[in-house]
């Protein structure tokens, strides 16, 4: 099986790939201009403006005509760099958004909610793909807010750049502007309303997942906001079934084998498909000066006994535990369960932490140094199989706490023997 991730790299003026520890990410549009790839920005940019026109978007009116209860908003453009799983820019984006901080509830927008999918739904996903012995396929769908149309009328002042033909003119903004609190919402009621029409049924427990069987055939669906993952027997199936039309209706960028999902990593073999972080992991042993730090066997050690510190007891300052337990939170509840007991312990102390945990935390550092390379894998059912086992593991320590003489609990569910939450 061909596992090379179909995208195109951009390339600079020397006809090289631009690796994305090498562009840095503009805070504003002062900071583009000034940038050695402002070219890709300004581009980025006329490109954003151009599927505004495309899909009209943004109307232009004289303020006379706004009304008198509307309260027209700034906008403003945001950028960012899209990278492969190598590290290399495939792609340089500018965001029109507006600024939604200064909208007015229930008058400029109602309802908000829009759901995600989870981290659990996308590795039950990829299980289900083995042991079905699916292909997981990515894509994109470009400017997918402004595919959605908005309920109430939202006004925009003139954009920095693309100032109104005639003076005095402002916008009026007849789909799902970026940033504006209720974008999210109507995007996904208009993905939902389109792929209930074409016969995808969607899950009960996972408003993100959708399937549809064809016969023998099944196609899975996991929605995360612009990212559509699709598992299916084939690439023909998977283009004829969703993405052909996908990209008719919304405009969608094919991005072939799934090889990175939200900073994971996908491997995909003729008998496995494996999920990692690698590439994160490192950056945090960079950033917190432990990329050569000697490893040990385990991420805790067996007997450790972590309790809170005292009243009148100083915290240690000296690390920045907070920010390196929210950064290896993401590796835990992603794809390094081993992980999870040690900083579920660590977690509880981050308000003020003692020296003790630094020195615990630190040793998860370590034990990360020379596991980097760790993940789940999800092996492919070889022959045909009528059943797919889910299983459930649970137990307790009972009363193991120290202070406070409550149980720890530590689950698992197995489908067909791996890992899914």
């Amino acid at each position: 099986m061909n596992v090379a991730q179909n995208t195109s790299r951009v390339l600079d003026q020397n006809g090289r790939p631009i690796r994305a520890n090498d562009a840095r990410v503009p805070r504003n549009r002062r900071e583009s201009q000034r940038s050695k790839y402002r070219e890709f920005f300004i581009k980025a940019e006329l490109e954003e403006m151009a599927a505004m026109r495309t899909q009209h978007v943004l109307e232009e009116i004289a303020i006379e005509d706004v009304p008198k209860n509307a309260k027209p908003i700034k906008t403003r453009f945001v950028y960012d760099i899209k990278t492969d799983h190598q590290g290399y820019v495939i792609r340089f984006k500018a965001r029109l958004v507006a600024l939604g901080n200064c909208q007015r509830p229930r008058t400029d927008f109602g309802d908000t909610f829009s759901p995600v999918a989870r981290m659990a739904s996308f590795r039950l996903m990829v299980g289900l793909a083995g042991a079905l012995n699916l292909t997981l396929y990515g894509g994109d769908i470009h400017t997918a807010y402004l595919n959605a149309k908005l309920g109430i009328r939202q006004y925009v002042q003139s954009i920095e750049g693309f100032p109104c033909e005639v003076d005095g003119h402002i916008y009026v903004v007849g789909k799902a502007l970026d940033w504006l609190r209720q974008s999210r919402r109507e995007w996904n009621t208009e993905l939902n309303r389109w792929l209930l029409e074409r016969g995808y049924q969607r899950s009960l427990t996972e408003p993100c997942l959708y399937y549809r069987v064809e016969g023998e055939e099944i196609m899975l669906v996991l929605v995360y906001v612009d990212d559509i993952l699709v598992a299916t027997k084939d690439e023909e199936q998977k283009k004829k079934m969703l993405f052909e039309d996908l990209d008719k209706e919304y405009g969608l960028k094919d991005q072939g084998l799934l090889a990175w999902y939200l900073g994971v990593e996908v491997e995909q073999t003729a008998d496995h498909i494996f999920i990692s972080q690698s590439k994160y992991a490192r950056e945090i042993l960079a950033k917190f000066g432990y990329a050569e730090a000697h490893s040990v066997g385990n991420p805790m050690e067996v007997n450790a006994r972590l309790v809170p510190l005292g009243d009148g007891e100083e915290s240690d300052t000296s690390f920045p535990y907070r920010e390196a337990v929210g950064m290896l939170m993401y590796l835990a509840t992603s794809t390094r369960p081993d992980l999870a007991f040690a900083l579920g312990q660590l977690s509880r102390f981050v308000a003020k932490p003692s020296s003790k945990h630094v020195g615990a935390l630190k040793r998860v550092l370590r034990y990360l140094a020379g596991t980097v390379n760790y993940g789940i894998k999800y092996d492919r059912q070889s022959g045909e199989s009528d059943t797919v086992v889910l299983e459930g593991y649970c137990d307790s320590d009972w009363a193991n706490d120290p202070e406070t003489r409550r149980s720890t609990t530590g689950f698992m569910f197995t489908l067909a023997g791996d890992a899914v939450s």
